[in-house]
């Protein structure tokens, strides 16, 4: 099926996901709750897979009682073998998701052991619980831009076939996770008839972030209480993306590995080349768009190192795929802006982020 209808605009199959079965492993996690959200507004019936929900700061997933629209909910360590073969025999996904990960490079320095555990250890306690109960499935596994080996070349734009590597703990395990699915690809899920593809975006924004040490976050916490946002990499250089734009592209793949296991590869999905800019030109349009008078500031010092330039070629996905990105950066930030003022106003947050999503499906562009 083509995805772009009438007036250029990007649609999503609602006759495809009407009633298929979706496993979302991490599905308590920022990504997670948006495409529970995404998924239910589809028509598709939708398990998660989980830790328990803890958290010092509010979370998006409880904040907006995302678990009112899921069917099953599994909670198990992603490296329990046993409690996902459980998990896959009970739910029985048409489709399965898999975002669980230990997502920050600051905690990937700070427990690189645990971060190598979840992120590459945990994705192959997936494939090989999938491969044990032979499950006929379709598998989406989500990694990150920063699987690249990054040759800090700037205006380096990656693309799929590039080398993947990793100097920093979180950006390695993730790139385990790759080499993981291409082994579980070629040497057991062809031959089972199961459909698996990663999935490369970096720098996904928008509402409901509440991370700690992330950019967004930070940024929305200062500008609410009138304190100076503090930059670690003010110069860095970054894709950026409203968090809706990179979930629309995992469907389509998904949709499309189902209906033929050819399309299992790695994808990339990123932005226009302008709309890669260094986190203090995104900062200074987050500023004017939410109001007053504000300033940021850099750090004292750089704790550990960060990729100065992170770029993403996504012709591929638009090539083969019919992606594109919905919403441009002005979009992306005015609604990321929208979503916290009425979180600090202390609105109902489940039907705000429905309306969001709502909002994005019948997007036209004037």
């Amino acid at each position: 099926m083509k995805h772009i209808g009438k007036s250029g605009k990007m649609t999503l199959n609602k006759s495809f996901w009407k009633n298929k079965r979706v496993l979302i492993t991490g599905h308590t996690g920022f990504k997670g709750t948006w495409l529970i959200f995404l998924l239910h507004e589809l028509g598709a019936e939708i398990g998660g897979y989980s830790q328990s929900v803890t958290s010092e700061r509010p979370l998006f997933y409880t904040t907006v009682r995302a678990s009112s629209l899921i069917k099953n909910n599994f909670s198990g360590d992603i490296c329990d073998l046993e409690a996902l073969k459980k998990s896959l025999r009970e739910f029985k996904p048409d489709i399965v998701f898999h975002l669980a990960a230990q997502p920050l490079v600051r905690t990937g320095y700070q427990n690189p052991l645990n971060t190598f555990k979840i992120n590459t250890i945990g994705t192959v306690s997936l494939l090989e619980a999938i491969r044990l109960e032979q499950k006929s499935c379709t598998v989406i596994n989500v990694t990150t831009d920063k699987v690249y080996r990054n040759i800090q070349k700037k205006d380096a734009f990656y693309r799929e076939a590039d080398p993947i590597g990793g100097k920093d703990p979180y950006s390695a395990s993730k790139a385990g996770s790759e080499i993981a699915s291409y082994c579980y690809r070629n040497s057991f899920f062809n031959a089972l008839g199961i459909g698996l593809a990663t999935a490369r975006a970096g720098n996904v924004i928008g509402g409901g972030d509440f991370s700690p040490d992330r950019l967004i976050p930070d940024t929305i916490e200062a500008l609410a209480h009138n304190r100076p946002i503090i930059l670690r990499s003010p110069s860095s250089i970054r894709p950026w993306q409203h968090v809706l734009n990179v979930l629309s592209g995992y469907l389509i793949l998904a949709e499309k590995l189902h209906g033929d296991i050819q399309y299992g590869d790695a994808y990339n999905f990123g932005p226009s080349k302008d709309e890669t800019l260094s986190v203090s030109q995104l900062i200074e349009q987050m500023i004017q768009l939410w109001g007053g008078k504000h300033e940021w500031k850099p750090a004292d010092k750089q704790e550990y190192f960060e990729e100065p330039y992170l770029a993403l070629d996504s012709s591929k996905a638009r090539q083969e795929l019919g992606w594109f990105s919905t919403w441009d950066l002005k979009q992306t930030l005015t609604d990321l802006i929208l979503w916290y003022k009425a979180f600090e106003e202390k609105r109902d947050m489940h039907s705000t982020t429905k309306e969001h999503v709502i909002k994005f499906i019948e997007w036209r562009k004037d």
